[in-house]
Parts: structure tokens; C-alpha cells; sequence
């Protein structure tokens, strides 16, 4: 089986961090082979709650580091994956288990090197879906040979 990372840089979210790690840990998601939260230098409680998730989960990793901007934070985690592909999000989204469950189907028939796909929107305020166009998915493959 194929399997996934999650890299997810934080900073500042403890309002949003538990939500979208409630949502990783769904048990429908086994392909899942670890979720590493980079705590990017925040001030507020981010970095206890990433490790309150991490001492009741084994797949949840906490990195910390000065505030040095996700993108370095995605690199730093990176180096740290161990799964067959990464799926990067950040700690404000929340993941429907249907749709992670879609892709890692996608990725285990095809075998792509890059999986590109849409995303979808909610409001916070009204609890509900933003209305989308149609999921558009892409496969790459060969990009390297």
C-alpha cells in the first residue's frame, strides 16, 4: 500500500490546528504514515497542542523552529518524511477523509510523480461548502527520466 506524509507548517494556529488534525487522524485514513506539524516560532499555543496531538498519536511528529515562513517550514519537514508521497497542507485547512481517500486511490492505480488537484472552500461562519467548479484532477508522470 501505498503510502502518504503530511507536512503541515504552523504558526500561530492554535485556533485551527486541532481541527485540522482531528480530521488526519480519521481511522479511515490508514495510508496516512505520519503528520508532521513544524511549529514556525509561534507565540500562542500552538506548539503544546501539536504535542498534546503527538503523545496520543504515533503518526503526529512536532518540529519546532525560529519563525522562518512555511515555505522554509515545508523544506524543514521534507527531510523528515518517510512516506512513499507528501501531501503539504497548512493549519488552517481542514481534510474531508472522502476526498484524501480519492487521491491516495488516484496515486496507488497511477503511480504518478506529481498528483496535482482542485480544492474546495468553506465558510467558517456559515459551517457550509463554498460551491466549486467540478474536481479537475492531473497526473504526472516521467518527469525526471
Amino acid at each position: 500500500m501505498k503510502t502518504i506524509s503530511v507536512v503541515v507548517p504552523a504558526f500561530n494556529s492554535e485556533d485551527t490546528l486541532p481541527r485540522l488534525l482531528q480530521s488526519l487522524l480519521d481511522p479511515s485514513l490508514e495510508f496516512l504514515k505520519e503528520i508532521i506539524v513544524v511549529n514556525d516560532g509561534s507565540t500562542d499555543n500552538t506548539e503544546s497542542i501539536a504535542q498534546k496531538y503527538a503523545s496520543e498519536s504515533s503518526k503526529v511528529k512536532v518540529l519546532s523552529q525560529v519563525n522562518s515562513g512555511a515555505g522554509v517550514a515545508r523544506n524543514s519537514a521534507l527531510k523528515l518524511t518517510s512516506g512513499d508521497y507528501v501531501f503539504f497542507c497548512d493549519a488552517d485547512d481542514v481534510v474531508d477523509s472522502i476526498k484524501l481517500c480519492e487521491i491516495h486511490k488516484r496515486i496507488s492505480f497511477s503511480d504518478p510523480d506529481i498528483l496535482v488537484f482542485t480544492y474546495g472552500l468553506f465558510n467558517q461562519d456559515s459551517n457550509k461548502p463554498v460551491p466549486m467548479p467540478a474536481r479537475d484532477w492531473r497526473c504526472y508522470s516521467s518527469l525526471y527520466k
